[in-house]
């Protein structure tokens, strides 16, 4: 994130207590669920694989917050001597139409294609290019991290439904023979430990009689 990024974002929303902290951050959180829970209702598959289609789709809406939190995303530079200075519209440099001046916009960027990316050296200089690829990784850094938060949230979510489900089928007979192939594990290792308590023999007994109680 860049320096500027991280200044807006600052000033966004800023929290001066440990309560309004837990709120804006559980409201955070409770946002993210949802879009997670809605980008897997458009695409059942979206926590194991994302496509090139939904990607770029959620790049457009991705570039467009990070517009909104930056506004010293889109640059421009003054070119003075061969040298990008950055101006600003108070900048008697900004506002002198003869200075030659070069705007770069996240839209630009990261219109650009990769081969357009290899050739600008070429066409435009080591420096533009420099100042291209810089703002385009800040931009991509972004978009990316945002897609693996969402990601990682739709995977909790499939994740959760399934232990959730797996727990559902399985009847009171089959837990409760889960529960005792617990305890028989457990009783070994407690008296192997030196435990007094633990008999392996006795429990696999209280099972049995447990079983012929059951069953009557």
């Amino acid at each position: 994130m860049s320096k500027q990024l991280r200044q807006d974002v600052a000033a966004i929303g800023e929290c001066n207590s440990f309560a309004d902290i837990g709120y804006s951050q559980a409201n955070a959180y409770e946002t993210l669920e949802q879009r997670a829970k809605d980008a897997l209702k458009l695409d059942a598959a979206f926590h194991d694989k994302v496509t090139d289609e939904v990607r770029a789709q959620l790049y457009i809406g991705y570039q467009r917050r990070y517009k909104e939190l930056s506004k010293g995303a889109d640059r421009t530079y003054a070119v003075i001597n061969g040298n990008y200075v950055t101006v600003e519209p108070f900048d008697e440099a900004h506002k002198n139409p003869k200075v030659e001046k070069v705007s770069l916009t996240v839209d630009l960027v990261m219109g650009y294609t990769t081969y357009e990316i290899g050739q600008m050296a070429k066409s435009h200089g080591e420096s533009y290019k420099a100042l291209v690829v810089k703002l385009r990784n800040e931009v991509g850094t972004y978009c990316s991290n945002r897609l693996r938060d969402l990601q990682n949230k739709a995977k909790e979510i499939v994740a959760g439904d399934k232990k959730r489900g797996t727990r559902a089928t399985h009847s009171m007979v089959e837990t409760m023979k889960l529960g005792f192939t617990t305890w028989e594990k457990s009783v070994k290792v407690r008296a192997a430990r030196g435990d007094e308590s633990a008999s392996p023999t006795r429990l696999a007994s209280a099972i049995t009689a447990f079983w012929e109680a059951y069953n009557k």
